[in-house]
């Protein structure tokens, strides 16, 4: 089954302009419908259609997923076969295949925003901005120095807790309201679908990519993020050896839901840049 799937809305006409965006762990297929009209209002007289990945085991998706990350359920695997759907799309007979594409990842998006750029330079193609929101970047085991290796700090923040401490955890983060961790039977439908995203998480490893071809690129974060704070979303800009800016808003890890609008305008700006 595809990753790659539209957004629903939207009309089935050419567009000018693909933006793939690329959700937290545990997100549902709709979590980025509240985006549709900002976007749009956003680009203007620019066309645009809007994309975003549902990974096996999530609702929207045939493909059961394991308990555990392998090499086959990976964020590298699935952000290389993000790619291949990509190339594949601007292969086929689709109505403007050659599209300038904006890719935006937050949180675990934005760790398989990261491969499947990586995946599509290593391919020959360039993107025209990608967009990493909430997601520290990793840090350097000192141990293989000569091959560096590079891991989440914050690795493993779930895995040891009971479901109780699980959900007080998802609370604090801002991920599910109170309400809703306060009806244990609901809560708990969707918390294994969540443990197994943490688990992909806490199983990615960083090399630096040999090419990261990106017109733009933006990092993002909340004021209050002490997770990803502008320090760590920073560190980004020197592992993918690309020059970019970043941008701080005021608010938590899940800042976005907040100034819509405003990242928005910021994507439309990339539209400005000629594609390489």
């Amino acid at each position: 089954m595809a990753l790659l799937n539209p957004l629903p809305g939207q009309k089935s006409t050419p567009a000018s302009l693909d933006v793939l965006l690329l959700p937290h762990a545990g997100a549902l297929p709709s979590t980025y419908i509240p985006w549709v009209g900002p976007l749009r209002e956003a680009f203007g007289e620019t066309s645009v259609r809007l994309f975003t990945a549902v990974l096996p085991g999530h609702v929207g998706s045939s493909e059961s997923a394991p308990r555990r990350a392998t090499e086959l359920h990976s964020l590298h695997r699935y952000g290389e076969r993000l790619a291949q759907e990509i190339l594949a799309q601007r292969a086929s007979k689709d109505p403007s295949p050659t599209l300038p594409r904006i890719i935006l990842g937050h949180s675990m998006g934005a760790l398989l925003a990261v491969e499947t750029v990586r995946a599509l330079s290593e391919a020959g193609h360039a993107v025209l901005g990608t967009v990493l929101s909430a997601s520290a970047a990793p840090v350097k085991r000192k141990r293989f120095a000569r091959a560096p290796i590079y891991v989440r700090e914050s690795a493993g923040e779930l895995r040891e807790l009971n479901d109780r401490d699980a959900l007080e955890f998802l609370v604090k983060m801002g991920g599910i309201p109170r309400e809703l961790a306060d009806q244990p039977e609901v809560a708990l439908s969707f918390l294994p679908q969540i443990r197994r995203d943490f688990e992909l998480v806490d199983a990615y490893r960083f090399t630096p990519p040999a090419k990261f071809n990106t017109n733009n690129f933006l990092t993002l974060s909340g004021s209050e993020d002490d997770r990803a704070s502008t320090e760590k979303m920073r560190g980004w800009h020197e592992l993918l050896g690309v020059n970019g800016s970043h941008r701080e808003f005021p608010g938590g890890h899940f800042y976005h839901q907040q100034h819509v609008a405003e990242i928005a305008a910021a994507l439309a700006g990339f539209a400005e840049t000629p594609p390489s």
